[in-house]
């Protein structure tokens, strides 16, 4: 099975979030520096078969990469998703890269791999919604 090796991140222009390929670069070039610029890249057809494509500037901390996984509802789970399971509605969980796998972590930080059997369900992300974490408003 091909995965799709896709990224979310939310617009610095307009907080808009886009998905596509990810470009990630050095601001002026500087190694010494930990600032970096990130942008994403996406195209899509028209109807009649004309393709457009864009670049846009996102906020380097919002980016966060696709699972492979969908939720219940067929939502695409990224990197920095918050999640509940259907078998345990009240525990909320954040999805995040630990271990060289994506993982679902609680408040607690205690935490298990994310595999494909588990249904869940994507309530936010850390970004807009750190609230559901127990993060500041």
């Amino acid at each position: 099975m091909k995965r799709e090796i896709l990224f979310r991140g939310k617009r610095l222009d307009s907080g808009e979030w886009v998905e596509g390929y990810l470009r990630l670069q050095l601001v002026d070039g500087d190694l010494t520096q930990a600032k970096q610029s990130a942008n994403i890249f996406h195209s899509w057809m028209d109807e009649i078969g004309k393709v457009f494509s864009e670049t846009d500037s996102v906020d380097p901390d919002t980016v966060g990469q696709f699972t492979g996984l969908t939720d219940s509802h067929d939502v695409k789970i990224f990197e920095g998703d918050i999640v509940v399971d259907a078998d345990a509605p009240n525990i909320i969980l954040t999805i995040v890269w630990n271990k060289g796998s994506y993982r679902l972590i609680r408040a607690d930080n205690t935490g298990y791999p994310i595999s494909w059997g588990d249904d869940l369900m994507v309530i936010g992300n850390v970004n807009n919604n750190p609230e559901l974490i127990g993060g500041a408003s």
